[in-house]
């Protein structure tokens, strides 16, 4: 049931971590305006040179977990805010008349999705997928 009703904001946070992932990865093609017809053998070899070189050095970047809590401190700010101003609007609208039919319910709606999604399908599906994508 989880997972059938939010199956787009799950795959979305799986593609955003694997773009996370991937903002270090390098394109591994030549420029046509760089190939003369008479040397092109030489200067694919210094483009892939040139490429082992970066993508060692991007290896090294992803080794660091900075990206990925960044990642979290930013999407953990979102979910607090938001969250927040939920809590903040069921206070000041406490002596509603909708309050227990229409802004609690919210409130609640907004926790769960704080904690069980965010927790379990950002931080927990994400931090799966960010640590499997290390390797």
């Amino acid at each position: 049931m989880f997972v059938s009703n939010w199956a787009g904001p799950i795959y979305f946070a799986c593609a955003g971590t694997l773009l996370l992932g991937a903002h270090t990865r390098l394109r591994r093609n030549i420029a046509l305006s760089e190939v003369d017809s008479r040397d092109w053998v030489q200067k694919e070899r210094e483009h892939l040179e040139r490429m082992a070189k970066q993508e060692e050095e991007g290896k090294e970047r992803r080794k660091s977990s900075d990206a990925w809590r960044h990642h979290v401190a930013l999407l953990t700010l979102w979910v607090s805010v938001s969250t927040a101003s939920v809590m903040v609007a069921c206070t000041v609208l406490r002596t509603h008349l909708f309050i227990w039919t229409v802004f609690s319910p919210k409130y609640l709606f907004a926790m769960a999705w704080g904690i069980a999604f965010h927790f379990g399908g950002v931080l927990g599906l994400g931090g799966l997928l960010w640590g499997v994508g290390r390797w």
